[in-house]
């Protein structure tokens, strides 16, 4: 799944509310012990060996696409400048070929919510922080939360870039409560990769 451009993603009524729920729905998985895997130079398995049902779940993405691009989907409300349809998506999980692209796009998102010293160590910015961060780097923000959402259900970048900005936001709080483990490999495998780059230039 390739990143979208930032000409890509239209101004949106995600708020900067609405993304700090998304830091509390990752601090929540954190304490979830669903098993998810240490990628070390032997990589292990922790959590409770009893929470390993494989997880399939249905996710809803309201799209707005332009009317001077498109024709009218069926069942598609009109606006005066989009035909607004919501799409489902049936039986998704997460599958070992596309484990390490959502890791990739979740990483990407971590730096939004935590400060990442050299030394693999991270400090969560506070409610202040993060709203400020939204503020300064929305687009970025935006960007970052799309691409998690777009790997995660195999959206193209064309049809990726016209998804409703709270649509995006709300589908990946449901992903986060399903599949809690996704974050929390996400998260060790964001620090392990800053303290191993960092004692490779100490070297």
């Amino acid at each position: 799944m390739e990143n979208f451009k930032k000409k890509e993603i239209r101004e949106g009524e995600a708020t900067a509310e609405a993304f700090y729920e998304i830091k509390k729905k990752m601090d929540n998985a954190v304490e979830d012990d669903t098993p998810y895997v240490i990628h070390d130079k032997v990589p292990k398995v922790v959590g409770d060996p009893h929470k390993t049902t494989v997880k399939k779940e249905n996710y809803t993405v309201r799209f707005c696409l332009p009317r001077d691009k498109y024709d009218k989907p069926e069942n598609a409300r009109e606006t005066k400048l989009y035909y607004v349809i919501d799409k489902e998506y049936h039986d998704i999980g997460i599958e070992p070929r596309n484990n390490f692209r959502i890791m990739g796009a979740i990483i990407d998102l971590i730096p939004f919510y935590n400060k990442l010293y050299e030394d693999g160590q991270m400090k969560e910015f506070s409610e202040l922080e993060i709203f400020s961060i939204f503020a300064r780097e929305k687009k970025e923000a935006h960007l970052a939360v799309y691409n998690i959402v777009a790997t995660f259900l195999d959206i193209d970048d064309e049809t990726g870039r016209y998804m409703e900005p709270m649509s995006v936001f709300r589908v990946l709080g449901e992903i986060i409560e399903a599949h809690p483990e996704i974050i929390n490999e996400s998260e060790l495998f964001s620090e392990s990769s800053t303290s191993g780059l960092a004692a490779t230039e100490q070297q």
